[in-house]
């Protein structure tokens, strides 16, 4: 009975591990991210840095607000109103894609 009790709590301290494991993406993006090289695509997005308040700065020094909703990032410019992409992000890698006119791969700096 007592092993049947412990490997029950054992169980339950482990789901609760597991569950404060998942990564909030609003935490894991602020930062600052640049392409590895000058071929990517829309090349203004090579540069971005998200901060922890909701904004964004771009490499041509336009900014703005942004909303992580599952795999999708909203970029909604002061200047130039809402853009949205699909993003990932593995490790220090941040790809963000929209069909297939956009596919931009950044790294953490």
């Amino acid at each position: 009975m007592k092993r049947i009790f412990l490997l029950t709590i054992l169980a339950v301290l482990f789901a609760i591990f597991l569950a404060g494991c998942r990564v909030d993406p609003n935490v894991v993006i602020i930062g600052h991210w640049e392409c590895q090289d000058d071929t990517q695509d829309h090349i203004f997005l090579c540069s971005l840095t998200f901060d922890n308040i909701g904004r964004f700065t771009d490499a041509d020094g336009d900014s703005g607000a942004f909303i992580i909703s599952g795999n999708m990032l909203h970029l909604d410019f002061d200047d130039y109103g809402r853009t949205s992409v699909n993003f990932t992000i593995t490790g220090r890698r941040l790809t963000i894609t929209q069909g297939d006119d956009v596919n931009i791969r950044l790294a953490k700096q």
